[in-house]
């Protein structure tokens, strides 16, 4: 009974650790994040033009905007989605190249998602957090409506 008790009182510790460190790690993706066009690589260009990131709280998940992103061409994208970084698969609106994303973290501060369209992968993406709090790199590749491969390193810069 002892020794039943012992792993029951461990459990519990171990899943109110887990769950604290979970919400802190969410926490360093919350705020307004502003594409440097100086610092990020397109490959091909295009460059993108501009970009910011708004990612506020959303209950137990996170609700991400991404909002004023406005491409080398002159047109722009306005996707919305929710999601809690668990692998589930969440719908995407606002955007014509993308319906669902797929997101999980993979270690603290490093999240991975998979955008699809009509249920085929279409952007693969993995974003970190610098030790510092105030940047993010999100390494992204896929593939253009005209299948053509492309492959992007994008420098966000913490606003808020």
């Amino acid at each position: 009974m002892a020794r039943r008790q012992g792993k029951s009182i461990l459990s519990g510790m171990l899943r109110r650790l887990f769950r604290r460190a979970s919400s802190a790690d969410v926490d360093g993706y919350v705020g307004t994040w502003v594409l440097d066009t100086g610092k990020s690589r397109f490959d091909p260009g295009p460059p993108i033009k501009s970009e910011t990131l708004i990612v506020t709280h959303a209950g137990d998940g996170l609700l991400y905007f991404l909002d004023a992103e406005t491409f080398g061409d002159g047109t722009s994208d306005h996707l919305e989605w929710s999601t809690m970084l668990n692998g589930t698969k969440n719908p995407v609106s606002g955007g014509s190249d993308v319906d669902t994303v797929t997101e999980r973290m993979t270690k603290l501060s490093t999240y991975q998602a998979i955008f699809k369209k009509a249920g085929q992968p279409v952007t693969w993406e993995t974003s970190h957090i610098a030790s510092d709090g105030k940047t993010m790199h999100s390494f992204i590749r896929g593939k253009s409506r005209d299948g053509a491969p492309w492959k992007h390193h994008l420098v966000f810069e913490r606003q808020t």
